[in-house]
């Protein structure tokens, strides 16, 4: 891949994530924090399939759209189921480990890349 595709490739995860994150709150209240959790593994098996069986660089871009579409669903729902799950003493714990956790593993895939 030339510099362009893989900025392109790169990118459409963060976009993804973007969109993904705009929907997330409303399709939590809509559907319930736990039943879009579990229908979000839809488009994650769906983007590893795309990712893993791709001949072409749209297959690919479109698996990549995809799964930054999942995550940012993802990251806005978790927090709130897990505020909503968790007792009283640990939710507070809990929601801010999430998010430390989150950006915990973007650090390391960021400095291992």
């Amino acid at each position: 891949m030339d510099n362009l595709t893989w900025g392109t490739f790169d990118s459409l995860f963060v976009i993804g994530g973007a969109i993904g994150s705009m929907f997330g709150g409303y399709l939590a209240e809509r559907y319930g924090r736990r039943n879009v959790l579990l229908l979000t593994n839809i488009p994650f098996v769906a983007a590893s399939v795309l990712l893993a069986s791709s001949t072409t660089v749209l297959a690919l871009f479109a698996g990549r759209l995809l799964a930054g579409l999942a995550a940012g669903i993802c990251t806005v729902t978790l927090p709130m189921y897990i505020a909503e799950v968790a007792p009283a003493q640990l939710r507070g714990s809990l929601g801010a480990l999430t998010q430390v956790s989150l950006v915990s593993g973007i650090l390391c895939v960021q400095r291992c890349a």
